[in-house]
């Protein structure tokens, strides 16, 4: 076939552009649209595809034999998998504008693609070699000192994260897990476990609250997160602690990478980490997710250098990072940490390291015996978790036959739909490209292709570490992306790295050209994929979480501080049925309800039962009108003064 003209492609890439910003601001598409576009682009995709490889004999011999039909065969499968949506398809997010659950993400996803090709084909034929300025830029930053590199990208971090925190978030947790693990971190900080039950805990709880009112008046996490939290709040800046977390774990990645692969790899990785929106938004939350990935890398980190170095240190290092994150995230701490630990084990008995050994398992068991302790502390039994106190024993990994929690009963193939859910979601929601995030790594593993050695297998093994554990697990949401997957980003940003780098070097062995040039239009094309995600996703993703965020806001308390009220009880009106609103006030109190301002659930006629718990003070009903605006009437209560 006649190599085509320049021109054709620079055409082509324009219109898969130009139909992409379309659907962007389209909110919905005409399935006429969709019927019509979408073989072409297919039919499109081929073309391209088949001059980027320099398509010749070899290749098409390839293609047509026994492995290639193969190849081909997995590829479809792992994009299936990957990009499926299922999810019955957005039942979770059936009733609202989460950006997440649009369904024409598929379709920019498929002209992505196109643009991708084709746009890697006209920088390839171009003369002035394109985007000259920014393939300069990038190139610059690459070639920094390691130390500078890191600092420039962990301040970054750091930065970013406190601004959403401030902008998006305004310094306050949203869901329910957050709120609950803040007010644990507000009971640790005045040197307790738990605190004394309210006087009528009608009137302080709701459905998914995530306390406990038992004997005593806690929340049903583990310890790990609350304890960092309380950090921040002895230093009444407790925002500050999970963007400070992410920007610790930037080096922590880029020691990992750099184990796994090489230095191209490793600073790659960090990048991808550093511009994920998927990571900003989550760093700036106050979820716990953000502090198990911190452990993780380090439990990650550890366990490397004492396998290399036969050091004791590094063995406590990575015994007491595990068992943090133990008391963090108990489940992820048990996929990941039996995978690597055995690695670890076989690796020590080999090389008869049995000190490190001895130090790792220590340190771990008292890491471990921490969470247990507590556990007793607070459930009464050692092996009972918050989580059953508050659910019921059947909160649990494991399918089902009772229903938890208002969830339907757990099956295996609930198991598959929220894998693919969350799948899907990753391939949205890490990187927000134009294309599916894991798409390189997809590639890369292509049978046949890609010669892959253990580090890899054992990276995707760690991959999907994650994903296995909550095939078992009931529940499922997306909220703030695909968090029970945050934990695989030491994993799939390496390979992602690994993947784009292979890929280059394979291309322009196929094609002939220099990989040079090759890797200058790959920069290119991800500086593009950048750019958009930042123009299109990232500020749909800003007013999503700016409004209300799991129904939770500042308006109550900016009403408040309007009206200069002090030394009073507020009742709010909750206009949601599981009482998710309530968290705008009941974030604010404090466990033994001494504050000044004491937020408490409207029970109408009931509300007078208080007073003589809360004497002295005056009361008011919080509501909310048609507009969602906060409005604060004094309460005259029989008995009140």
């Amino acid at each position: 076939m006649r190599q085509p003209s320049l021109q054709i492609f620079k055409i082509i890439s324009f219109i898969a552009a130009l139909l992409i910003i379309f659907i962007e601001f389209n909110k919905t598409i005409p399935a006429l649209i969709i019927i019509v576009s979408l073989p072409f682009a297919g039919a499109f995709i081929l073309y391209n595809l088949y001059f980027l490889l320099n398509s010749g004999d070899q290749l098409r011999t390839f293609i047509f034999s026994a492995k290639g039909i193969f190849s081909i065969l997995c590829f479809l499968l792992m994009v299936l998998l990957c990009c499926t949506p299922v999810n019955e398809f957005t039942h979770y997010l059936s009733e609202n504008g989460h950006p997440f659950r649009q369904y024409h993400w598929l379709v920019v996803s498929l002209l992505g693609i196109l643009f991708s090709l084709s746009f890697v084909n006209y920088a390839l034929r171009s003369p002035e070699r394109v985007w000259k300025g920014i393939v300069n830029l990038c190139e610059a930053l690459g070639r920094l000192q390691t130390r500078y590199f890191l600092l420039l990208w962990t301040l970054w971090v750091f930065v970013i994260a406190n601004l959403l925190s401030f902008a998006v978030f305004e310094h306050i947790p949203h869901v329910q897990d957050e709120i609950a693990q803040l007010l644990q971190a507000k009971i640790f900080a005045r040197g307790n476990l738990t605190a004394p039950l309210p006087p009528i805990k009608d009137f302080f709880q709701h459905f998914y609250d995530n306390m406990i009112f038992a004997n005593r008046w806690y929340s049903q996490y583990p310890p790990g997160h609350p304890f960092l939290l309380m950090l921040g709040m002895l230093l009444n800046i407790p925002w500050i602690i999970n963007p400070l977390i992410a920007s610790l774990s930037v080096p922590l990645l880029y020691k990992c990478a750099s184990h796994y692969y090489g230095e191209n790899e490793a600073r790659l990785s960090v990048v991808l980490f550093c511009v994920s929106p998927f990571v900003l938004f989550m760093s700036a939350s106050y979820m716990n997710h953000v502090t198990s990935l911190l452990f993780l890398l380090l439990f990650l980190y550890g366990l490397y250098k004492s396998a290399k170095c036969n050091s004791r240190v590094y063995a406590f290092v990575a015994g007491l990072a595990l068992g943090m994150l133990v008391n963090i995230r108990v489940g992820e701490a048990c996929a990941l940490g039996f995978l690597f630990g055995t690695v670890f084990f076989i690796h020590s008995l080999k090389g008869k390291k049995y000190y490190s050994l001895v130090v790792f398992s220590g340190t771990l068991l008292c890491m471990v015996m921490i969470l247990l302790a507590y556990n007793y502390a607070t459930n009464g039994n050692p092996f009972l978790f918050g989580y059953q106190v508050r659910w019921g024993k059947e909160h649990s990994i494991g399918f089902v036959n009772k229903p938890l929690m208002q969830a339907p009963v757990h099956t295996p193939l609930r198991g598959v739909i929220h894998t693919l859910s969350n799948f899907i979601a990753l391939n949205q929601n890490l990187f927000e490209w134009p294309f599916p995030s894991l798409l390189p790594i997809v590639i890369y593993f292509i049978p046949f292709i890609f010669k892959k050695d253990r580090r890899d297998y054992l990276l995707l093994c760690g991959l999907l570490a994650a994903p296995v554990f909550y095939f078992f697990y009931f529940y499922q949401d997306l909220c703030l992306g695909p968090r029970f997957y945050y934990i695989s980003l030491p994993f799939i940003l390496p390979l992602t790295a690994r993947a784009i780098v292979q890929i280059i070097k394979w291309i322009a062995s196929v094609r002939g050209c220099s990989e040079k040039y090759l890797k200058h239009a790959f920069i290119a094309l991800f500086s593009l994929a950048m750019v958009f995600s930042y123009i299109f996703s990232v500020p749909k993703l800003y007013s999503y979480y700016s409004d209300s965020f799991w129904k939770v806001d500042t308006k109550l308390m900016h009403k408040v501080r309007e009206l200069d009220i002090e030394h009073a009880v507020i009742f709010q009106r909750s206009y949601d049925p599981n009482g998710d609103d309530l968290g705008s006030g009941f974030l604010y109190n404090s466990p033994w309800l001494d504050s000044s301002i004491i937020f408490a659930r409207d029970l109408g006629g009931r509300n007078a039962e208080l007073i003589p718990f809360f004497p002295k003070r005056t009361y008011y009903l919080a509501l909310r009108n048609e507009k969602g605006e906060v409005i604060i009437k004094p309460l005259q209560l029989s008995g009140s003064h």
